[in-house]
């Protein structure tokens, strides 16, 4: 695990691709992301966008990245209901 978190950048702007992290780990990208995942959950958060990894390097980066979670979370959680109610409309019940 501490190989890649030395793979991770400091900053936004400096995002690294899923690929090439995976790459220099000598990782696939599935494999990385559980990696990183096991990373945060262990205490030492990475933050992820569209053009890859990153560690915020300040706390402006931090609350935006906090921000996009829970607006991902709360979509989610949209979703989610609006299956749910379609299963419960069309099936009769909870699948």
């Amino acid at each position: 695990m501490g190989e890649v978190y030395s793979l991770i950048p400091k900053g936004k702007k400096n995002a690294a691709p899923l690929r090439s992290i995976a790459s220099a780990a000598h990782l696939t990208v599935r494999s990385l992301k559980a990696v990183v995942l096991d990373i945060t959950l262990s205490g030492h958060p990475i933050a992820g966008t569209q053009s890859g990894y990153y560690i915020p390097a300040t706390l402006t980066e931090w609350n935006e990245y906090r921000a996009y979670l829970k607006a991902r979370k709360e979509s989610t959680e949209a979703r989610y209901k609006a299956v749910d109610n379609y299963i419960m409309h069309n099936y009769g019940g909870r699948a």
